[in-house]
C-alpha cells in the first residue's frame, strides 16, 4: 500500500502528492485509490514529477465518473 496526500481538484482530476510510495510511477496507472474507510474513490490515471518542487504528483479519476462512463458504454 502506498500513501499520497490530496492537494486539489481540477475539473474531474484530483491531484495527490507522494507521501510513501515508489520513486517510479511505472505501472501505477489503473491502480485503485482508497479513502480512510477503505472505499475505492478513484483510479490513478497519470503521474509526473514537478520540476520546481521535485514532488511526485498523481492525477486520480473519480470512481463515480468512471462508473457513469462504463454504464453508458
Amino acid at each position: 500500500m502506498f500513501e499520497y496526500k490530496y492537494t486539489k481538484t481540477d475539473v474531474n482530476i484530483h491531484e495527490i502528492i507522494q507521501v510513501d510510495s515508489p520513486d517510479s510511477l511505472a505501472r501505477l496507472s489503473g491502480s485503485p485509490v482508497v479513502d480512510i474507510n477503505s472505499d475505492v474513490v478513484g483510479l490513478i490515471s497519470t503521474g509526473w514529477k514537478d520540476e520546481k518542487s521535485g514532488r511526485v504528483l498523481v492525477a486520480v479519476s473519480r470512481i463515480n465518473k468512471i462508473l457513469s462512463f462504463l454504464s453508458n458504454w
